[in-house]
């Protein structure tokens, strides 16, 4: 592929170790906003170019994809390895097959959009509770707290806010209980 030959003539020598340096995950993931976004730009892979038309016959369309499939041939290119081009090719149409037939059965069947939502619903909640019990390990009984309190009626300005400093003293559910040691308001503060 044309393409792959010109991403070896750009690169030097020296890239060229650093990228095989690293797997191909790793190169994969740190080059898509980088290279891959530099070809999906500047080889028109976003405006029906030669080459986005090559992957059309290959049954690839979306830009993120093409750029993928010439970022994994070039470093295989660089490991001497085989691009294993049709799986790659296989591996994308798999993946936008299995999103139609997502939407698909989203759009249709409130079955599987119920379960969906309620592993949604259980997988935040596990991650609340776990951002809580981070907070409740950082925030032991005794430690210092400095927070800002901002107003919340239609009275007061916007903005403005009250300091609070304190300590902990205990967790009572998922709230913390403090000892007010500082309070400055904000209001009190200008003039």
């Amino acid at each position: 592929m044309e393409a792959v030959l010109q991403l070896q003539k750009i690169h030097s020598d020296s890239l060229k170790q650093q990228i095989v340096s690293q797997t191909e995950e790793a190169f994969l993931a740190h080059a898509h906003f980088g290279l891959g976004l530099w070809m999906r730009n500047k080889w028109g892979l976003w405006r029906g170019s030669a080459l986005a038309e090559y992957f059309h016959t290959l049954g690839i369309y979306h830009p993120d994809d093409m750029s993928g499939i010439l970022l994994t041939c070039f470093y295989r290119s660089l490991r001497q390895q085989d691009w294993q081009l049709d799986q790659q090719v296989k591996h994308y149409q798999a993946y936008w097959q299995a999103a139609a037939e997502h939407t698909q059965r989203w759009e249709n069947d409130p079955m599987y959009r119920a379960t969906l939502q309620a592993r949604q619903d259980s997988s935040v909640r596990a991650h609340n509770a776990q951002l809580l019990i981070t907070e409740k390990l950082a925030l032991p009984p005794g430690a210092r707290l400095r927070v800002y309190i901002d107003y919340q009626c239609g009275l007061l300005p916007m903005g403005e806010r009250t300091l609070l400093e304190g300590e902990v003293v205990q967790w009572v559910g998922d709230d913390i209980e403090m000892k007010i040691t500082r309070y400055v308001d904000a209001r009190k503060k200008a003039g």
